[in-house]
């Protein structure tokens, strides 16, 4: 893959599904201050963490584990999912900060 797509559908209903999620995933806020004022907890434990990172860094884990734990209600909208094995993007919230 190339990297010039961020998002594969099957077929339009699954573009449509992608597409869908993609605006739900970003919010209208009138001011960045907003952001601050409410946010979830995420739903997996930060202090798991050390359970999932393992000493010795060679040995392979999934990051995604990681970014459940910090991200706001563990929510994060993944893309170019197919673009690398060792890559993980996302879109996410940490205390109500889009990152």
């Amino acid at each position: 893959s190339s990297g010039v797509a961020d998002h594969f559908a099957e077929n339009d209903e699954h573009a449509i599904e992608i597409a869908r999620s993609i605006f739900r995933s970003m919010k209208n806020e009138a001011s960045p201050s907003d952001h601050c004022q409410t946010y979830d907890e995420p739903l997996y434990s930060p202090d798991e963490l050390t359970g999932i990172v393992p000493v010795d860094l060679r040995k392979p884990y999934d990051c995604r584990e990681v970014i459940a734990r910090l991200v706001d209600g563990s929510r994060f909208h993944e893309f170019k999912a197919d673009y690398g094995n060792t890559l993980v993007t996302a879109f996410a919230e940490i205390h109500g900060h889009p990152i």
